[in-house]
C-alpha cells in the first residue's frame, strides 16, 4: 500500500497548524502603548485602529497614564481588540460594537485593570457601552462617578440578545447611579436584548439602582456586595439593589444586598428564577419595601425558587409574591423583624403597612412554603392567600412579641409569642390562628395576665398571670366544626409554672 500521500497530507496539516499557531501568537503578542499616539481620545482611537488593522491585540494604558477624553466616545468595532493596564480613562466612553448593521458580532473583547473616572457624577456618564456585541470580559476595573458604568442602551429593532456572553467580575464601582443598566426601546416588546451575562464578585456603591434590566434572558448575579448611602443620609433617589422586568433564567445567589430605598430585589414578568443564599439587610428605607418582591410570573413555566436567604429588618414583607405569581417554592429562608423601622425615613406610616415574613396575594397559585424561620419583633409569619398553595405549618419556625390585647396571630405559624416589652396588661382575646396550632406564650417583665373567656379557655376557668421566663401553652380549636378562622377559640393545653 502506497502511504506517501498520507504522509504528505499529514505534513501539510501539521504545517497548517504551525502557521495558524504562529499567526495566533503574533496577534496575541501585538501590544500598543497608548502614549505612542497620545494620551487623549484621538490617540486612543488611533491605537485601537492600529491593533484592529493587525487582526487584534492589546492597547495598553500603563500605570500613571491618564487618557483625557473630554467627553468623547472611542469605539472598538472589530473583534479581538483589548484594553488593558493600570491607567485611567477620564471623562469618556468606550463602545464595544456598532449600532448598524444590526447583527451581533463575536468580539472576544477583554477590558482589564482600567480605571474609568468622571470628574463629577452627572447624567450621561457612561464608561462602557455594549451593542451588537457578544463574548468578552470586563475585569478588575474601577468605575468612578458613572451614571451607568456598563450600559446596554436601547437600539432600534434589536436582534434578540444583541449583547450576550459577557463576564463582568472583580470590579469596584464607587459613586455610580447604575452599575449595570440594560434597556430596550419603550420597554414594551417581548424580545430579550441581553443574555447569558455573568456579574460576579463585584463591589458597588450606588445612588439609584445597582443592576437594572428590562428584557434579559440568562443572567447570573453571584457573590457581589451592593451598598447604598446609609439611612442617615436620607437619600431621595435610591431604589432597588436589583430590578429586572421581562426576565427569564435568572440566578441571584450569594450576594450581600444592603440598605435599599425600596425593595432589595424586585422582579416583574419573570420565568425560571432562582434567588438563593443572599444576605439582605434594611430594605425599604425610603418607601416601604420587601427584601424580595416578585410579580407577574404566572403559569407552570415560571418554576421559580426562593431558598436559604437571610433577611433582616425589611419595612414591609420579608418575601412578597404579588398578583399573578405561581409555581414558586419558598423554602429554608430566615426572616427577622419585617415591619421594623429603625432606619426608615419615608413618609408612609409603617403601622398602616402590612408586614409578614412571607406574603402571597389572592391571585397567586401553587405556592409551596416550607421550613422557613421567623424571628424578632414585629413578626407575622406566613400569609399565603392564593389557590392550590401549600404551607407546612410544622415546618415554619418563628416567634413574635406582643404588648397589647387582642393578640393577632393571622398568618403566624411560629411556636413562641413573647409577652409584654411594654406596660403590664391583660390579654382578653386572640384573633387569627389555624385550628390545631399550638403556641407558647412566654412571660417577661412586666408580666401579662390572661383573662378566661369563651375565646380564651383557661384551666379551672381562672385568670392567670404568666411569670417571667415561664410558658402558657394554648391550642387553637374551631368552635364551628369547619376550617375557617372565624369562630376559633384558644384552649389551655399546659403551663410550666
Amino acid at each position: 500500500m502506497n502511504t506517501s500521500h498520507i504522509v504528505r497530507h499529514r505534513s501539510c496539516y501539521q504545517h497548517f497548524l504551525a502557521v495558524m499557531c504562529a499567526i495566533s501568537t503574533a496577534t496575541a503578542a501585538i501590544e500598543i502603548n497608548v502614549e505612542t499616539y497620545g494620551a487623549d481620545a484621538a490617540g486612543l482611537q488611533v491605537a485601537i485602529n492600529h491593533v484592529s488593522g493587525m487582526g487584534g491585540g492589546v492597547v495598553k494604558i500603563p500605570a500613571g497614564v491618564v487618557v483625557s477624553m473630554g467627553g468623547a466616545v472611542v469605539a472598538i468595532s472589530t473583534p479581538n481588540v483589548h484594553l488593558k493596564g493600570d491607567g485611567t480613562i477620564k471623562d469618556g466612553t468606550i463602545t464595544v460594537g456598532t449600532v448598524s448593521p444590526n447583527v451581533p458580532v463575536i468580539y472576544n473583547t477583554e477590558i482589564e485593570g482600567i480605571t474609568f473616572a468622571f470628574e463629577a457624577l452627572q447624567a450621561g456618564n457612561k464608561a462602557i457601552v455594549l451593542q451588537n456585541a457578544q463574548r468578552g470580559s470586563i475585569t478588575n476595573c474601577l468605575f468612578l462617578n458613572c451614571d451607568a458604568a456598563i450600559s446596554v442602551p436601547p437600539i432600534a429593532s434589536p436582534a434578540k440578545r444583541h449583547v450576550a456572553e459577557f463576564r463582568i467580575s472583580n470590579n469596584r464601582f464607587e459613586d455610580c447611579n447604575y452599575v449595570l443598566r440594560l434597556d430596550r426601546i419603550g420597554n414594551a416588546t417581548t424580545s430579550y436584548v441581553a443574555g447569558d451575562l455573568h456579574f460576579i464578585n463585584n463591589v458597588a456603591a450606588c445612588h439609584i439602582c445597582h443592576i437594572y434590566g428590562v428584557g434579559v434572558e440568562g443572567l447570573v448575579i453571584n457573590a457581589n456586595t451592593f451598598f447604598f448611602p446609609g439611612s442617615s443620609v436620607h437619600s431621595q433617589t435610591k431604589t432597588n439593589n436589583i430590578f429586572l422586568n421581562y426576565c427569564n433564567n435568572i440566578l441571584i445567589t450569594g450576594n450581600n444586598l444592603f440598605e435599599a430605598g425600596a425593595d432589595a430585589i424586585e422582579l416583574a414578568t419573570f420565568q425560571n428564577v432562582s434567588i438563593v443564599g443572599n444576605a439582605i439587610a434594611w430594605p425599604g428605607q425610603r418607601v416601604p419595601g420587601s427584601a424580595i418582591k416578585m410579580k407577574g410570573g404566572a403559569g407552570s413555566y415560571s418554576m421559580s425558587t426562593i431558598q436559604g436567604n437571610t433577611i433582616m429588618w425589611p419595612t414591609e414583607h420579608g418575601i412578597s409574591l404579588g398578583d399573578d405569581c405561581g409555581y414558586i417554592a419558598v423554602t429554608g429562608n430566615q426572616v427577622r423583624a419585617p415591619g421594623w423601622g429603625d432606619r426608615y425615613y419615608g413618609s408612609t406610616d409603617l403601622s398602616t403597612v402590612p408586614h409578614h415574613g412571607i406574603y402571597a396575594g389572592t391571585a397567586t397559585s401553587n405556592i409551596t412554603v416550607t421550613g422557613n424561620v421567623f424571628t424578632g419583633a414585629p413578626v407575622k409569619g406566613v400569609n399565603v392567600l392564593g389557590a392550590n398553595s401549600q404551607v407546612s405549618q410544622s415546618g415554619e419556625l418563628g416567634s413574635m412579641t406582643v404588648s397589647a390585647s387582642p393578640i393577632d396571630l393571622s398568618g403566624f405559624f411560629g411556636g413562641t409569642v413573647t409577652l409584654a416589652y411594654g406596660a403590664a396588661g391583660t390579654i382578653s382575646s386572640i384573633v387569627g390562628g389555624k385550628p390545631g396550632q399550638v403556641v407558647g406564650f412566654c412571660g417577661t417583665n412586666p408580666t401579662m395576665t390572661f383573662a378566661h373567656s369563651s375565646n380564651l379557655r383557661l384551666k379551672g376557668a381562672v385568670n392567670t398571670t404568666v411569670p417571667i421566663n415561664s410558658y402558657l401553652y394554648l391550642k387553637c380549636v374551631n368552635t364551628q366544626g369547619n376550617t375557617a378562622t372565624t369562630g376559633n377559640a384558644w384552649i389551655e393545653v399546659s403551663r410550666n409554672y
